[in-house]
């Protein structure tokens, strides 16, 4: 994810935090990205249980990235996105 959409993700949870709207808008985001992600997982040979949580384990280390205001360099972060694929579909 570019510096830019990382810049929006924070702002929009920010604006989220005081907004009742925007709040359901990225509630309702948050509740699509999970679907997708656990789908992805359940594709990929997982139960549905251990998809959803280790959906959710995923999800919030994306939070974790995406609101973090030390972005690590590129190399870096694909380093631990594919040791975070690995770990998901164990």
């Amino acid at each position: 994810m570019d510096a830019r959409r990382l810049t929006l993700e924070r702002a929009v949870r920010t604006w989220a935090s005081v907004d009742p709207a925007a709040r359901a808008a990225v509630q309702a985001i948050d509740r699509r990205r999970l679907t997708y992600v656990e789908g992805l997982l359940a594709q990929s040979g997982l139960s549905a249980g251990t998809a959803r949580a280790r959906a959710q384990v995923l999800y919030w280390a994306f939070l974790g990235f995406a609101l973090s205001d030390q972005p690590l360099p590129k190399a870096r972060q694909q380093a631990v996105v594919d040791e975070l694929v690995r770990m998901a579909t164990l």
